[in-house]
């Protein structure tokens, strides 16, 4: 996994339901202790996005 290289994730999303998937992923990595401290995981082109999220 790119984190054991302590390499930052970069999730290309388009769009509400694909930001879900994305947000719900980092989020359950983050839950699983995958996810290292201080790491900056970035979501590249959510253009699309609603004010509830």
């Amino acid at each position: 996994m790119v984190f054991s290289k302590g390499m930052p994730v970069h999730i290309h999303c388009n769009g509400d339901a694909a930001i879900d998937e994305g947000l719900d992923l980092l989020d359950s990595l983050h839950t699983l202790n995958k996810i290292p401290a201080g790491a900056t995981n970035v979501i590249v082109h959510a253009q699309v996005i609603t004010l509830t999220r």
